[in-house]
């Protein structure tokens, strides 16, 4: 496979770019998504809003597959790691304050004190830093990272059971709670739950670090390994059938829950743990494989460019959204979904081109990726 790049001396993989890409525009949409539906309302006529929330939940899972893809199948320098980690720890923390301070007063508001924005920062008690969620979970990530490398690299059976008690924690469970829930609708006549019901109790261990994190970054170094068997049209072909037949699928779940509950049931941030949400990231990742080999086209530099900034548009895009979207409300029609694509993809490309120019300054450049 010749998708293997050099950029400025470290390797680049443009299949796992445009992966990225695919996640950057969802996690965009996610935040600045005017064509919500409610089920309670309109009925049917929002089907193909609420069947657009199944794909959008795809977003930053696409980041935990991607990135595992990466560090599991490179060297890992410990004393480098250690210092990323860091980085991104404060990253974090530091975009947190500068989102808490620059939102505002592109509004013409006050931010208030700054004693009073780190208290926000470290105590996380508000719903504007919610989108960093993200980036906290990368550093657990990282964390645990160095034990994860020493089982792939030196005791594979090991990191395959890891993976194994991964995915039955955080995907199976939320397997087995679908089938409770389908259970109790159709057998018991009752109405089913919202959440997943805990069925390995406290014996999940994962669930303070959200186990479907873990087992992304895992499963996307194994398949990463596998990359060149997986890079075959009539395996695109299926991917293409599957990642629509289990979106879908996933839509149909939460019709029925919606239905019985009175609720639009949420198929975003439950969907994250959901087998079928589980099934679309690797139908991308395979869809992704296909990337055309020394292709130049005008798209798919675009695609690339998009996934090699993707942290700066992750920093960007909610600081511009937040501050657009009173604009973007006033336009006729912006709640149909044409219309809302296009906002979402001129703010990517609006964070892209601010991210492209803040990295020719040196000493911002570090502060848009690690």
């Amino acid at each position: 496979m010749t998708d293997k790049l050099q950029a400025a001396g470290k390797p680049r993989y443009d299949a796992l770019d445009l992966m990225k890409a695919v996640g950057i525009f969802l996690v965009v949409f996610h935040h600045n998504n005017y064509s919500v539906p409610d089920l309670t309302v309109g009925g049917f006529a929002n089907l193909g809003s609420y069947w657009l929330r199944s794909v959008i939940s795809l977003d930053v899972v696409l980041f935990f597959f991607a990135s595992g893809a990466v560090l599991l199948n490179k060297p890992l320098n410990l004393k480098r790691h250690g210092r990323k980690t860091l980085k991104l720890a404060g990253l974090t923390l530091l975009w947190a304050a500068l989102t808490m301070i620059v939102s505002p007063l592109l509004r013409g508001d006050s931010f208030g004190t700054i004693p009073s924005v780190l208290s926000h920062v470290w105590n996380w008690d508000t719903n504007s830093l919610n989108h960093f969620w993200f980036l906290q979970q990368m550093v657990v990530l990282y964390l645990l990272f160095p034990l994860l490398k020493s089982a792939y690299d030196h005791n594979r059976p090991a990191f395959l059971f890891f993976l194994g008690v991964a995915c039955l924690f955080s995907f199976g469970n939320s397997f087995l709670s679908m089938g409770r829930n389908v259970i109790r609708v159709v057998l018991l006549r009752r109405q089913p739950e919202i959440a997943d019901y805990p069925f390995f109790n406290r014996f999940n261990f994962l669930t303070p670090i959200k186990g479907f994190s873990v087992a992304y970054l895992m499963l996307g170094g194994l398949l990463w390994e596998k990359r060149e068997q997986l890079n075959k049209p009539r395996l695109r072909r299926l991917a293409a059938g599957v990642l629509l037949l289990s979106t879908l699928l996933h839509t149909s779940y939460g019709l029925v829950v919606s239905h019985c509950t009175g609720t639009t049931y949420d198929l975003m941030w439950p969907g994250h743990d959901s087998p079928f949400v589980l099934i679309g990231v690797l139908c991308v990742f395979v869809l992704c494989l296909g990337l055309p080999e020394n292709g130049n086209g005008p798209v798919r530099r675009l695609a690339v460019l998009i996934g090699r900034n993707t942290m700066g548009i992750y920093f960007l895009h909610v600081i511009f959204g937040g501050n657009l979207a009173r604009y973007y409300r006033q336009l006729p029609g912006c709640a149909l979904l044409p219309v809302n694509l296009l906002y979402v993809l001129l703010l990517t490309l609006l964070s892209l081109g601010v991210t492209l120019l803040l990295r020719k300054i040196p000493w911002i450049r570090n502060l848009l990726g690690t």
